[in-house]
């Protein structure tokens, strides 16, 4: 008797669990639902919206409300039609709305729905067709065994199991749609100018030769002085520069029609720290039937940089494109900044190479020393003269008068003579003469060195 009485409280208790398990599972929304009736590899449809035109689209992302609406053959933010849209994001979005399939149906009715998180759900998107027509979506927990939401449709009383492309669809701010700008992709040999202001700072740097007037070509890179002359750029700083300017990337969106104030922050506002315009040739090929035609344009494009230096000295660089509301991070922004930053203009007052010049004369006194391009390039004291004399550096100006002439360096590049002078200053320095300079200060000890390796 006492056995029958046992297995009878046993299997009161047996029956009390499952019943309890039955009421578990029907709440926990991280517990799998199943119904051996349906077919798993099976989905089942929602709706199908067939032949419907969506107008509108409703949804709220991370506590902001985005509107789309389908206006003149576009997608547009409601509040803000000018806010340019990557179409990519709302032809996803509106490819999810037309066809909805659930991986199986979970109730056929509504009355459980704060079970399925419906009550409070994750995401509800709202969205309008172009015959009048308003469908609610709502997506409810998520059931991590089975992956996927629990799901209700307005047009109908039933709960729904679908997979998690439908939420991460919708799960996108208005900024993560925004369509961005690219900077032209222009090869630094290609940028004939660039024309800068950089903390207030403005100047030009081009490779422009036409100007026949200036003494040689062995400059690649010209600037302007403060007068506006024309005058050599240092080599290795401007091919830096256009490096990095034709290497310019935009980074991560940082806002969207930005405040005034805060474009101050970001030194963006009215004072830009950096105002850039490259100019450049981009090279157009048009085909035919029957021919092929490169045609070269002269282009160009601007855009603003700006420095912020946080709390903890840590600096970021900002950028906008001109005619752009977009704010962006600059990747590689230091260098670029770095390189603009450079003082471009060069000092060296006659740079040649050995591949400029056939031979040079040195004329001390009455002291005569020639060197042919074999002694430069093979003898020793004749390379350390020639180093000496290309490696002379504007010390500034004067106009003071010259003093007696200490040496002349006639450099013959097989086209033309031209020649260098150096005439006594003071203990200090010298005045060289060379092409359209008359009154360059150099060091006198320079000067000097050079005498006494020639007379060596």
């Amino acid at each position: 008797m006492k056995k029958i009485i046992k297995l009878v409280v046993m299997l009161l208790v047996l029956s009390g669990l499952v019943a309890g398990y039955v009421i578990i599972t029907g709440k926990n929304t991280e517990q799998p639902i199943t119904d051996p009736t349906i077919d798993e590899d099976t989905d089942i449809e929602v709706i199908d919206l067939g032949n419907e035109v969506i107008s509108s689209i409703e949804y709220s992302y991370k506590e902001e409300n985005v509107s789309l609406k389908y206006s003149d053959g576009a997608w547009k933010l409601a509040d803000d039609e000018e806010f340019p849209i990557n179409t990519t994001y709302t032809n996803y979005m509106k490819d999810a709305l037309m066809n909805v399939s659930a991986k199986r149906i979970i109730s056929e009715t509504l009355k459980n729905e704060s079970d399925y998180g419906l009550d409070k759900p994750a995401m509800v998107v709202k969205c309008s067709t172009g015959s009048g027509q308003d469908y609610v979506y709502t997506i409810g927990s998520y059931n991590s065994v089975v992956d996927g939401y629990y799901f209700k449709i307005s047009t109908q009383n039933k709960i729904f199991l679908i997979d998690k492309s439908m939420i991460q669809t919708f799960s996108y701010a208005k900024l993560d749609m925004i369509k961005t700008d690219k900077l032209p992709a222009v090869k630094a040999e290609d940028i004939t100018e660039v024309e800068c202001v950089v903390d207030g700072r403005k100047y030009v740097v081009t490779t422009d030769k036409t100007n026949t007037d200036f003494y040689s070509d062995i400059y690649t890179y010209f600037t302007f002085n403060s007068e506006g002359n024309k005058i050599a750029a240092d080599s290795q700083k401007s091919a830096a520069l256009m490096n990095a300017v034709s290497s310019a990337v935009l980074g991560n969106v940082k806002g969207y029609k930005i405040d005034k104030a805060t474009l101050e922050k970001y030194g963006l506002a009215d004072n830009k720290y950096a105002v850039i315009k490259v100019n450049y040739n981009n090279k157009v090929t048009t085909d035919n039937e029957q021919t092929s035609a490169s045609v070269t344009k002269k282009e160009s494009y601007s855009f603003y940089i700006g420095k912020y230096v946080a709390e903890d000295s840590k600096v970021s660089y900002y950028a906008m494109l001109d005619n752009s509301y977009i704010l962006y991070e600059l990747k590689e922004g230091e260098a670029l900044f770095n390189a603009l930053s450079a003082e471009l203009e060069s000092k060296f007052v006659c740079p040649f190479t050995t591949n400029d010049i056939e031979s040079i004369k040195i004329e001390i006194g009455e002291n005569i020393y020639s060197y042919t391009l074999s002694d430069l390039k093979n003898n020793e004291k004749a390379k350390g003269i020639f180093n000496s004399i290309t490696s002379i550096v504007r010390a500034g100006e004067t106009n003071s008068q010259k003093g007696e002439v200490l040496a002349k360096v006639i450099f013959n590049t097989g086209k033309a003579e031209m020649t260098l002078t150096l005439n006594k200053f003071d203990e200090q320095n010298c005045i060289a003469s060379f092409d359209k300079w008359n009154n360059i200060l150099v060091s006198a000890e320079k000067v000097n060195t050079i005498i006494d390796k020639a007379q060596a």
